[in-house]
């Protein structure tokens, strides 16, 4: 299969993403960071559905992540936060940790403005009882 049939065309595309589940992992991980877009705003259709299946994802997921996280799209970041790292494998939380808690230590003003600092917090909080 293309994966590019995988990659939602639109914000209502949730057959693409079905599509990119039924071949699951290890064959979508080419595709993770094209999944990871759809997740710059959590109230498209589209965007919870992307964020379960990155849930199951393994670390393979870290580096796109830990990009975002060290980009200026504060928002972007603040639904990664709260709606994909609570939910991922331990394996991948620890090789996204480290960015988290810069995020929480050291934001910019961006990100201090979507309150990501704020989310990262209680995020890390949230993962430490784990």
């Amino acid at each position: 299969m293309d994966l590019s049939t995988c990659i939602p065309s639109d914000k209502f595309d949730e057959a693409a993403v079905e599509r990119a589940a039924a071949l699951g992992f290890p064959a979508i991980n080419p595709i993770l960071p094209d999944l990871l877009t759809w997740l710059q705003d959590i109230n498209w259709p589209v965007a919870p559905v992307v964020a379960e299946l990155l849930a199951k994802a393994d670390i393979h997921i870290a580096p796109p992540i830990n990009a975002v996280f060290a980009g200026d799209d504060g928002v972007w970041k603040y639904w990664i936060l709260n709606h994909l790292a609570g939910h991922l494998d331990h394996s991948v939380w620890v090789l996204i940790e480290p960015e988290i808690m810069r995020l929480s230590r050291s934001p910019s003003g961006d990100d201090r403005a979507e309150e990501v600092d704020i989310a990262a917090s209680e995020l890390l909080v949230m993962r430490s009882g784990q």
